[in-house]
Order: structure tokens, then C-alpha cells, then sequence
């Protein structure tokens, strides 16, 4: 009898499968539209039918690894898209110092603190609601967390840090941020991909060399 139930219980026990238990990896919070991954897919797949970039997809997507892309698990859920971010107006390219705007900031404080006219804030940051341009909005447009123009040099020229090879006339830049591609920041500044790279030789033929923090002529 000891002999049989003996053998019952290592039945029971060689039958039992582990429970296995697996944890779909965490995404963008400001995600807006999401892809369940099927068996199969890749990386290259999801972003081609989404018309993302990798970059951004990684990104989004922190869990999955990079850039070897071996850890999508079907039936888990992946970002494919994001709420946009605001783009950071551009300012004078003479622009020798700059403030970054916080939430309850308005122009009348900043040149207060600067000294500066508010004339001479709102020519050296042309995208500020200025009234004289645009009668009804005075100054309702600042974004907490972009930079704004609060003294500029006598002589244009890029800011720094840049790439060499930057384009020497341009009349506006634009700072990169991590994330950002060339193709999708043309899109938003409403610029042809190929010139924007044409003036920014050095970003690469497949954006590949963009620097977060870098400055990038976006205007001639």
C-alpha cells in the first residue's frame, strides 16, 4: 500500500507542468495607439506597416531590446504612436543667451528679470504672440520647458553645440531632442526632408549621426 501511493504521488508529480508566467513589458504613457504583437512579427515589420521609425519604436517600447529586437512576446502589447510634442520655436540664430520658460511664465517677468525690451524679445522670438502681429493673443504662447532668446551676439551664426558642417547662413535652428528623426522633425517644421539634410550634412544619409542637444538649421 506505502509502495502504491508512492507511485501515485510521483505520478501527480511528474505530470505537473510549471506554471509559467509571463509579464507584458510597460510602454510610453502618452502612448495613443497601440499593436498586439502575433507570433512572427519583427521589429522592422511593426514599424514598416506604422510608418514609425526604429528609433522612435525602441523608444516608446523601453522593454524591447536593442537593437537586436529578440524579445517581442505575442499577445503582448506594444506603442506604435504618441501624443506629438510641442515644438520648441525657433529663435534669433544671433542668440547669445537663452531662458527656459517655466509653467505661469509670461514675457513682462522674463524681460523684467533680463532687463531687456519687449519689443527686442518678441524680434528675437518671432514665434511669441506678439500683439502687433497677432491683434488679441499678447505673449499667450510660451512653453514651459522650450528656450526663449533673452540677448543675442552682434554677429549671426549657428549656436552651440553644432555639427561642423552646418549650413553658415541660416536664420533659425532648432535643438534636438532624444528621439528625434530627421523625417519626422521635417514633417513637423513643415520642411522638406532633403533640403533639412542638406543643410545638415552631418546628421548622415539615414539621420543616423542626429545629436540630442545639437543644433540644426532649419531656416535660410
Amino acid at each position: 500500500m506505502k509502495l502504491l501511493i508512492t507511485i501515485l504521488a510521483a505520478a501527480v508529480l511528474t505530470s505537473c507542468e510549471p506554471i509559467q508566467r509571463r509579464y507584458c513589458p510597460a510602454y510610453d504613457s502618452s502612448c495613443t495607439q497601440t499593436y498586439v504583437v502575433q507570433s512572427g512579427d519583427i521589429c522592422n515589420k511593426i514599424t514598416g506597416t506604422y510608418g514609425i521609425s526604429l528609433a522612435n519604436f525602441y523608444q516608446w517600447n523601453p522593454g524591447v531590446h536593442n537593437p537586436s529586437c529578440d524579445n517581442l512576446y505575442p499577445g503582448c502589447t506594444y506603442c506604435v504612436a504618441v501624443n506629438p510634442q510641442p515644438v520648441c520655436p525657433t529663435y534669433a540664430a544671433n542668440c547669445a543667451k537663452t531662458y527656459t520658460v517655466v509653467s505661469g511664465d509670461i514675457c513682462w517677468k522674463i524681460v523684467g528679470i533680463y532687463g531687456i525690451a519687449l519689443n527686442d524679445f518678441y524680434k528675437w522670438n518671432p514665434g511669441v504672440n506678439n500683439p502687433a502681429v497677432t491683434p488679441g493673443h499678447e505673449c499667450d504662447n510660451l512653453w514651459p520647458g522650450c528656450k526663449y532668446c533673452v540677448g543675442v551676439n552682434p554677429n549671426p551664426g549657428p549656436p552651440n553645440p553644432h555639427q561642423p558642417n552646418i549650413k553658415t547662413d541660416c536664420t533659425q535652428y532648432y535643438q534636438a531632442v532624444p528621439g528625434d528623426y530627421c523625417w519626422e522633425l521635417s514633417q513637423r517644421l513643415g520642411l522638406d526632408n532633403n533640403v533639412f539634410m542638406s543643410w545638415n550634412p552631418d546628421v548622415g544619409p539615414n539621420c543616423q549621426s542626429m545629436l540630442a542637444g545639437y543644433y540644426y538649421c532649419t531656416a535660410v
